[in-house]
């Protein structure tokens, strides 16, 4: 783009208010957030513009300018995540002037929807095709940034996300990208719904999906940094880009005077593929640097004659306060940028439509040389959408500087009730076919979706939000089944396996716990929350390795582990520092954040304590960066995520119980009140606990005093008849005399042992000698006790180098060792056997 003067103009949809005076001190963005509001008495814009009542003020400032460019309007979304029917959703979007004062911006309730969408997009053209009465229709052109399928609620979900694709087509989506969630189920699978394949008897919900009217993937799918990491018959050849799918696509846009222009649009992924999904899914690909492939596809498209160019890319970004207090991009996207244009100033990426982060993002990142690129990212699940306009000049067939970027938010039927009629249809056509698949898509699944498991004592939904210590009722419910149900299938087994905790991602725990009208959690609403079908294993962990995942918490994505089975502090003033991922801080340690550990008895956690942890298997792999978690040993795999968590709801009810939420308080700040009164808890169960130890001792004691009494009475009762015997036979001959002698004999030999029973038995002293060490062989010899073992330790860093036992015959013994040791290096030697051990240190020879 060409660098133009710092001028604001916002961009509005039909029917909404519009704040639009020019704000000559916004230097680095043309163009922030919104102003749109529903409706007069509803909403009071925040700025202190004058309110546009007249609709969308789409045409330039300055007509006569730009009357010769041709206007282009690229409308997006991203993380759809089949997001059919979901509202009850926020929207938080700030305006024009909330971006410079620094302000979150308004609150929309109950957003989204995609018939809503749908219509917001229709609207946005037909506003822009209005102001624009010399452009083509086909200049207003619609894009989606990744994951419109996967992590989804039910009704797309049990469909395999076939309605989310006929959604998309409906709306008209001529460009997609793969997000993350596009291999949930493996890129194949994508592959398949995206080409309307048929679905093999194996892919999951097979029988709902059968007879489902599948229209596959109408849009170009463009991505430029996955390739092949071999040739296989499903992906392509290696290194190319799977299924045949291309780095980028162009389109031609018009006036109505035949002048014409392209844009192209470049689709990118975020590389951090290892921990979003199971390495079965994203193994066979490489991930290539964004900025480097954006720099190779933007040289090619401009020596193709395109100098318009969009990245639509799934990468994170968001807004941060700068040192003036105003909000700016940030997070990976403006470091891909940043990157890119160090290495290639004359890029041309105008626009980059983001995604992956799921939130609210607009602004400008400059080049050196003065190029801007417009960022955007609308939220997620429909609850908002891009909306950017500029102007190619045909001379140099590239973007003005003069182009706008608004995020609106998708208002609910009460906020903005002009998308439809007085029946409830909508004025948009597109809006009422995608509003007949999301009601077709509901019926399919309803049998399945609205079947009751338990109902809430308050009836209420329960919140996923997380509180200031990233704890999430909803996580600790889903973690409360998961440790429940495992423990429960081990029992069914007859293991004597007992799982000690259970720990989820809170990316794995996608919305609110719904409850329908009648008070009750449905199988639709345990799905939505646990939607990706995740193996629950049972792994073996120190305590130690626990401290340090739950440690790997306080990272700068802030996916929080939710858990059951134990409750931890934090030192706040560690949890408050800026960290970064794999949670080390800004100087590379690693972050401490966490105080004491206890178990729901109130115990500590013990460091050296081997414990059965039950996870998923994506956190079993390291996913969100938890890296403590790979190389634990399994133990077993347990079940379905999703099936446990319903089952969990399904055994309350049978039980007669109304399922009551839990209270957040697993995670304490270590100086608050809670946290001092966990600390007394615990003093006192190790005290009771050295109680109940003491009095099973002298339980035992006592026991064993009774036994050693009891052996001394039968001993001097058999001595008692031993003598009545010989006073009886003392006249006996010297034969029989002698037996009875012996008799005698071995009585009191008995009444000597219990007698001795409890004394000490004095230690025979172990013999270690002759011992020969040379740095010339590979073995260490000597004599000791015979039968005793004897261990070789190198006597400085105490590592075990071998052991032998000493022979029976003559107790020489004869250690070998893995290759020689050096001379003069010290051993230590411990012979051992039931009573004594000697130690002998000595140098090598």
């Amino acid at each position: 783009m060409r660098l133009f003067s710092n001028i604001l103009r916002s961009v509005a949809v039909a029917s909404l208010l519009l704040s639009a005076t020019p704000i000559a001190s916004f230097a680095d963005s043309s163009s922030t957030g919104s102003d749109l509001a529903p409706a007069a008495d509803k909403l009071v814009p925040t700025s202190d513009a004058k309110v546009q009542t007249a609709g969308p003020q789409y045409a330039p400032l300055d007509p006569a300018k730009y009357s010769d460019d041709i206007p282009v309007q690229i409308l997006g979304f991203n993380d759809f995540h089949g997001a059919l029917n979901v509202s009850g959703n926020s929207a938080t979007i700030p305006n024009a002037a909330d971006i410079l004062a620094g302000n979150a911006g308004t609150k929309y309730s109950n957003t989204g929807t995609a018939p809503r969408l749908a219509a917001y997009l229709d609207k946005a053209s037909s506003g822009f095709a209005a102001a624009h009465p010399n452009a083509a229709t086909t200049n207003s052109i619609r894009v989606e940034a990744g994951d419109l399928v996967g992590a989804s609620p039910a009704s797309s979900a049990f469909l395999q996300d076939e309605p989310s694709v006929n959604i998309a087509n409906a709306m008209g989506i001529q460009i997609a990208t793969l997000g993350n969630h596009e291999f949930d189920e493996g890129l194949g699978e994508f592959n398949r719904i995206a080409t309307a394949g048929n679905p093999a008897s194996a892919t999951q919900n097979n029988d709902l999906i059968a007879d489902y009217n599948q229209t596959g993937l109408g849009a170009d799918v463009v991505i430029a940094n996955v390739t092949n990491k071999e040739a296989s018959a499903e992906f392509g050849a290696k290194d190319a880009i799977p299924f045949g799918w291309k780095p980028y696509t162009i389109k031609e846009v018009k006036n109505a005077d035949g002048t014409t222009a392209k844009v192209g649009f470049i689709g990118i992924l975020t590389t951090d593929m290892p921990n979003l999904t199971l390495v079965a899914n994203y193994g066979s690909f490489n991930y290539l640097d964004p900025a480097d492939t954006i720099a190779k596809y933007s040289a090619e498209l401009q020596a193709q004659g395109v100098k318009a160019i969009v990245v639509m890319g799934h990468t994170a970004l968001g807004m941060t306060k700068d040192a003036s207090g105003k909000f700016v991009p940030q997070e990976d996207t403006v470091d891909i940028m940043n990157k890119l244009n160090k290495q290639d100033p004359d890029n041309s990426v105008d626009l980059y439509v983001a995604g992956h982060s799921h939130e609210y993002a607009n602004g400008i990142i400059k080049s050196a040389n003065g190029n801007e690129t417009h960022v955007v990212q609308a939220l997620n699940q429909s609850k908002a959408f891009d909306d950017f306009v500029g102007y190619i000049d045909p001379k140099t067939q590239d973007f003005d500087n003069n182009a706008t970027a608004n995020v609106y938010p998708v208002l609910n039927a009460t906020d903005d009730p002009s998308l439809t009629a007085a029946d409830g249809s909508y004025l948009s056509a597109s809006a009422n076919k995608v509003k007949g698949i999301v009601t077709d898509a509901e019926s399919r699944v309803a049998n399945t979706v609205n079947r009751q498991l338990v109902h809430v004592a308050d009836g209420q939904t329960i919140s996923k939000a997380q509180n200031s210590l990233g704890e999430s009722v909803v996580g600790d419910i889903v973690a409360d089944g998961q440790l429940a149900q495992s423990n429960k299938v081990l029992a069914a087994q007859g293991s004597a396996k007992k799982v000690d905790f259970a720990m989820t991602n809170i990316g794995g725990v996608r919305l609110d716990l719904q409850t329908n009208a009648a008070g009750y959690i449905t199988y639709g609403a345990v799905a939505a929350v646990q939607p990706f079908g995740n193996i629950v294993d049972v792994v073996e962990m120190t305590g130690a390795q626990i401290r340090q995942v739950l440690n790997q918490n306080f990272k700068a994505e802030n996916r929080n582990l939710q858990f059951a089975g134990l409750k931890y502090t934090v030192d706040t003033a560690e949890f408050a520092k800026s960290v970064v991922a794999g949670g080390l801080d800004t100087n590379g340690k690693q972050v401490t954040a966490v105080k004491d550990i206890y178990t729901n008895a109130g115990q500590k956690l013990d460091e050296n304590k081997t414990y059965n942890v039950a996870i998923n298997d994506f956190l079993w792999g390291g996913g969100d960066g938890y890296s403590g978690f790979k190389g634990t040993q399994l133990v077993e795999s347990v079940g379905v995520d999703t099936d446990f968590f319903s089952t969990y709801f399904s055994d309350m009810a049978t039980s007669g119980k109304d399922f009551t939420a839990p209270t957040a308080g697993r995670i304490l700040d270590a100086n608050g009140a809670a946290a001092l009164s966990l600390q007394i808890a615990s003093l006192q169960a190790d005290l009771d606990a050295a109680k109940q130890a003491n009095a099973d001792a002298q339980s035992k004691l006592a026991a064993a005093t009774v036994a050693a009494d009891k052996a001394a009475k039968d001993a001097q009762a058999k001595l008692d008849a031993a003598a009545a015997v010989l006073a009886a036979t003392k006249k006996a001959d010297a034969a029989t005399l002698a037996k009875v002698q012996a008799q005698l004999a071995t009585a009191n030999a008995a009444v000597k042992k219990a007698n001795t029973a409890t004394k000490k038995v004095t230690k025979k002293a172990v013999v270690l000698k002759a011992v020969k060490a040379s740095h010339k062989t590979t073995k260490v010899t000597g004599t000791a006790t015979k039968k005793a073992t004897i261990k070789l330790y190198d006597a400085k860093t105490g590592k075990k180098l071998g052991s032998a036992k000493a022979s029976k015959t003559n107790g020489k013994f004869t250690i070998k060792l893995h290759k020689k040791l050096k001379k003069g290096t010290k051993i230590k030697l411990v012979a051992s056997n039931s009573t004594a051990k000697k130690t002998l240190v000595k140098k090598v020879a």
